[in-house]
């Protein structure tokens, strides 16, 4: 048996869970080494929280509500725990160029100011705003445990105008209304995937991540 101690921290503080690959390998010079590998799921913290309701779209002046909970990795309390929000808004401005007959797009950005609460005695803390402008919402939300870990997560929320319905599609109801397409069942290393994505809900924004193992 060998036994070996890792260092479990991340340079920078990334707040986000990581996999830890393991490989050990043993040769004795016959030409058949043995080998094994391990991946150790790392969590960035004693705990974690997640979004409490389904509500991801509002309408400009409208309160804007992140409710979160907090649940503990193991048995540890989660009560009266700091949080931040970074709120960062992001717009894409049509305009009309001269000569073009479909509009352009402009990239509008900007920084809101921090957001700060405390988890109840439930482990329930809530983030609120009254959006003044139209665009996509990223909510930063994040805290350290009592060893100092950082724990990081992204919400996101879209305002619409006072003008613009909201979607049944984007309200929470558990509909996605997106359809995920590959041109084939299986495919070899280095091989490029090609998928298909159809919604059943106009110009809005999608977001695609990808899992291994």
């Amino acid at each position: 048996e060998a036994e070996i101690n890792l260092d479990t921290s991340y340079p920078g503080k990334i707040g986000k869970p990581q996999v830890f690959s393991v490989e050990a390998e043993f040769d004795d010079g016959s030409g058949n080494p043995s080998f094994a590998r391990k991946n150790l799921l790392i969590y960035p913290g004693e705990y974690t929280f997640y979004r409490r309701t389904a509500e991801t779209t509002v309408q400009v002046g409208t309160p804007l509500n992140l409710s979160l909970i907090l649940e503990p990795r193991r048995e540890g309390q989660v009560n009266t725990i700091p949080l931040t929000a970074k709120v960062h808004r992001t717009n894409w401005v049509p305009y009309q160029e001269e000569g073009k007959k479909y509009p352009s797009y402009q990239k509008e950005e900007e920084d809101l100011p921090e957001l700060k609460a405390a988890s109840n005695a439930q482990g329930e803390v809530n983030f609120s705003l009254v959006p003044s402008k139209p665009g996509s919402y990223n909510f930063t939300v994040s805290g350290s445990d009592r060893r100092g870990n950082l724990i990081s997560k992204d919400f996101s929320f879209w305002v619409v105008g006072k003008d613009q319905p909201i979607y049944e599609g984007y309200a929470g109801d558990n509909q996605q209304k997106l359809t995920i397409k590959a041109d084939k069942l299986t495919y070899s290393p280095a091989e490029k995937v090609r998928l298909t994505i159809f919604s059943e809900v106009p110009d809005r924004d999608i977001f695609l991540s990808f899992e291994r193992g």
